[in-house]
């Protein structure tokens, strides 16, 4: 079998096997999330005996209290659990859904008159049906050990006892007029006069506890029967774009159970969550295409950064909601498709105005003009059973559309779809009932030759979850580095059609002059991330959490 990758370059480094020179500790068990307490409440339920889904479901609800800005049960998110006992690979879909009324996007109005499309993409109107705590009731009805009530104590102590204001959180809330950005979202971490507590100050929120207690008696309907269905319905229908969202979009959403995505890469195999989430897709096809090498080096910057706004130009044109129009993803990953896309890249210069390619017949719909946006989380687990899992986390945009109800923040994502087109044009992301949009998740799962896991993980980011999940898995796997130490590496991306990008204060910055040099339109700018991932080692996993955010990874 021809390797993904293995036509695309001639290979700079060859994936590890050896032991690292400077080893991390190494754990029978672990747990990574963009909180220590998060982490910690996940390794508890572990060492309790519970399976990996409890551990994510104790370690969400810690999220959706310290990280409100990112991720919590009114989000949606993707799961890859990995069943030691049979070596079996699961994706269960938690994406947020258009509700049966959803207009042709939000830049329409409700009498059918068409706004500026950043008018709608906060607010009740921009929610979709959430997806997060549907994903983990199925998950956790299919594989957890532990009684589900007993999940959200950890969660539910912290809310009433209180917790210490994160960096994370202050400097989001710090960095804005957060009454007035974030409103109702962001109150219960403010001071009675709007300013933002400082770092270490102790915060409450007594609502969330409550709703919590509701959600483990009752499971997903406790955000959506009873008085709770009131509290959700009278949230979403604040504001000047009132959602369209009915109580049955709310209870009639079911998660769905999916293939992986899986492609070979130099003796290894990378599996990831399908579309509508595209972030593992562009990952897998910037591996396939860049080969590997150091992010830091020129030439290799050159052939990665061409090679995201390839698999990117594809993506656009490709990649909406598989249940209304199919994504050929797989012959986006054929390997002579990678290779040919490959020879599209200059040695010297800069790929000017990437196309997307034809891996199949092409379609009338139109590429997608919008772009994704960055509040995700990441959770990685691994028991001593062998068990695993992998779950990207989101709200959409920073503290999602700004609503609340009994402590839950809720998801933006209507605002990944495209805005309306015009009469007689369809875009491949464009807004319909029911319908999934595009999402920049990439969970991943690597296996080995023997077909047994040896790296987890993925990232926050939003639009840049591609560029820095492929960029770390290079890093761990083709130059051996420590996950910490991988993590801890500056990020390139091009993510954004006008340009390229070096992360800011970091040392990506001596790339800007030869990448000038080549003819890319490049700058230096924050590239905000939230990566976690365990890597197998001999002794055990070593975890690592991204060192922008709190994360930490916890193990025993």
């Amino acid at each position: 079998m021809l390797l993904l990758g293995a036509c695309a370059a001639p290979p700079r480094a060859h994936v590890a096997t050896a032991v690292l020179a400077d080893a991390p500790p190494r754990s029978r068990e672990v747990v990574v999330t963009a909180d220590r307490r998060a982490s910690e409440a996940g390794l508890a339920m572990l060492k309790r005996g519970g399976a990996p889904i409890d551990a994510a479901v104790a370690a969400q609800a810690v999220l959706g209290l310290v990280e409100p800005q990112s991720s919590g049960l009114g989000g949606g998110s993707v799961l890859l659990v990995w069943h030691a006992a049979d070596a079996r690979l699961t994706v269960t879909d938690g994406t947020p859904r258009a509700g049966h009324d959803a207009p042709p996007g939000l830049n329409v109005d409700t009498d059918g008159t068409t706004l500026d499309p950043a008018a709608g993409v906060h607010g009740g109107g921009a929610v979709g049906v959430p997806g997060t705590l549907p994903a983990l009731w199925a998950a956790h009805k299919a594989g957890g050990k532990l009684p589900w009530a007993d999940l959200f104590a950890p969660a539910i102590r912290l809310a009433e006892d209180g917790f210490a204001m994160p960096r994370a959180l202050h400097d989001v809330l710090a960095a804005a007029d957060a009454r007035a950005m974030y409103g109702e979202a962001a109150a219960p971490y403010l001071a009675a006069d709007g300013t933002v507590p400082a770092i270490g100050t102790v915060l409450r929120n007594p609502a969330y506890a409550a709703t919590l207690r509701q959600v483990a008696r009752l499971g997903p309907a406790g955000l959506y029967d009873g008085p709770a269905l009131a509290e959700t319905m009278a949230a979403l229908r604040r504001g000047g774009r009132p959602s369209r969202l009915t109580a049955a979009d709310l209870k009639d959403y079911t998660a769905t159970e999916q293939a992986p995505l899986c492609a070979p890469w130099h003796g290894l195999r990378v599996c990831t969550a399908p579309p509508p989430s595209f972030g593992g897709l562009l990952a897998l096809q910037m591996l396939g295409i860049a080969g590997t090498g150091d992010l830091l080096d020129p030439d290799f910057a050159h052939r990665f950064l061409d090679a995201g706004r390839l698999a990117e130009a594809d993506r656009r044109h490709f990649v909406g909601d598989p249940d209304v129009l199919p994504v050929p993803a797989e012959a986006l990953l054929d390997p002579e498709y990678l290779a040919a896309r490959a020879a599209l890249i200059p040695p010297t210069q800069a790929l000017m105005h990437p196309k997307p390619g034809q891996p199949e017949p092409e379609s009338a719909w139109r590429d997608d003009p919008g772009a994704p946006t960055t509040a995700t989380s990441q959770i990685v687990v691994v028991a001593a059973s062998g068990d695993a899992l992998s779950m990207t986390t989101s709200l959409t945009h920073i503290f999602g559309a700004r609503v609340a109800a009994g402590g839950v923040v809720f998801n933006n994502a209507l605002a990944n779809f495209a805005p309306a087109p015009p009469s007689g044009v369809h875009y491949v992301n464009e807004m319909a009932p029911n319908k999934r949009p595009a999402t920049p998740f990439a969970p991943v799962v690597v296996l080995d030759a023997s077909g047994q896991p040896v790296l987890l993980g993925g990232s926050g980011g939003g639009p840049f979850v591609p560029d820095v999940v492929a960029a770390a898995l290079i890093d761990m796997l083709a130059n051996n580095r420590a996950p910490a130490e991988a993590l801890a590496r500056p990020h390139l991306s091009s993510a954004d059609p006008d340009h390229v990008a070096v992360e800011a204060g970091t040392p990506a910055e001596a790339l800007l002059p030869p990448l000038a040099a080549m003819g890319y339109r490049a700058r230096a700018e924050a590239i905000p991330s939230g990566s976690a991932f365990a890597r197998r080692l001999p002794g055990g996993w070593a975890g690592a959490a991204d060192p922008r955010r709190d994360g930490a990874a916890v193990g025993d």
